[in-house]
């Protein structure tokens, strides 16, 4: 049985910098740590569950698309079920103590899909995520709402202040360990509007996904309980094939694939202080053309990266195609700004 109730937080979040503070890398560490050990349905020290999220997608203008499901039936770290189904992307990925596999040209998520998954089942960052980042704690307020905000910065040589979202950035309750919203890719914010208990733990039960007021997507669970485990359910079926690397390919070669590129917009900031040059990011595109992660890498001015992010998460490219078939690509996307003067 989960228990529900409201976090007052308003669904189009705007940032609004407070005077900050800084605080050391161990203190913003250890409260996403203990944020993590409250919100993680997939720690080992969970009992088995299983889940059901509705889902709506929106387009940029915030009209209703598609709609689906997503299940996950979870017994351990090392075995697990998630079935997506909807109208264009449908198909299920298995995790086994033998490696993960999914239904044979299924190729991964799309982004905003896993990313409601994700703010259910494990919003805060893994140990992997915090690898090579500087966690800096900064005080903000949202919607009049006063909160602690824990951007994991990394290093950029010429971008000595960095805006809060410009890196994954978690906004936490001021006082208590209540996560509310976390910013990604400068301008893409998943709000969590409602929260239940599960096993001692706090859970999501609707998220939505926004650019400023724009909402791209909502999640409902709908189902949330213990599961008695069937040795069958995690048994690897026909057709099923696993997970392996993504296939590296250049940005020369994929920049000749793309179909759709969102222009960038040349921020009036930057043009005022003369800036340019070459913002660097990695990305995930999946076998339906379309960016599924993105990661900055590098830039020469804050604000141009933030541009930069805001097109290319929109850009789509023809399938890349390996020996017949398509496949993810993990490749680099450089976004280059020239100041011409006047």
């Amino acid at each position: 049985m989960i228990t529900n109730w409201k976090i007052l937080i308003s669904a189009a979040l705007l940032l609004v910098a407070q005077p900050g503070f800084a605080d050391d890398k161990a203190t913003a560490t250890a409260r996403l740590q203990s944020v993590d050990a409250l919100t993680a349905l997939d720690s080992p020290a969970v009992k088995p569950w299983h889940l059901k999220l509705n889902v709506q997608l929106f387009d940029d203008r915030g009209k209703p698309t598609e709609q689906g499901d997503i299940e996950e039936w979870w017994a351990n770290p090392q075995q697990s079920l998630i079935s997506y189904t909807f109208p264009s992307y449908t198909g299920k990925v298995l995790q086994t103590a033998d490696g993960t596999f999914r239904t044979a040209h299924f190729g991964v998520p799309p982004m905003l899909v896993a990313l409601l998954l994700d703010q259910v089942v494990h919003p805060m960052p893994r140990a992997a995520d915090l690898e090579g980042t500087e966690p800096t704690l900064r005080k903000e307020t949202v919607a009049t709402l006063p909160l602690a905000c824990i951007m994991l910065s990394q290093p950029l040589k010429d971008v000595p202040v960095q805006p809060l979202g410009l890196f994954p950035t978690y906004c936490l309750d001021e006082s208590k360990d209540i996560l509310r919203a976390t910013y990604f890719l400068g301008s893409v914010a998943a709000v969590q509007n409602t929260v239940g208990k599960f096993q001692n733990l706090m859970i999501a039960t609707n998220v939505t996904v926004n650019v400023g007021a724009t909402k791209l997507a909502e999640a409902r669970l709908t189902a949330l309980a213990g599961l008695k485990p069937d040795a069958t359910l995690f048994a690897k079926p026909e057709g099923f094939e696993p997970v392996g690397k993504m296939t590296l390919v250049s940005s020369e070669v994929m920049n000749d694939q793309a179909l759709i590129k969102v222009p960038t917009v040349y921020p009036a900031t930057a043009k005022s202080k003369h800036s340019d040059g070459a913002v660097v990011m990695r990305a995930i595109i999946g076998r339906d053309g379309h960016v599924h992660t993105l990661q900055l890498k590098s830039t020469p001015d804050a604000d141009l990266a933030l541009s930069a992010l805001y097109a290319v998460r929109q850009w789509v490219y023809k399938p890349y195609l390996l020996n017949g078939e398509a496949v993810d690509v993990d490749t680099t996307i450089t976004v280059r700004f020239q100041y011409r003067g006047k």
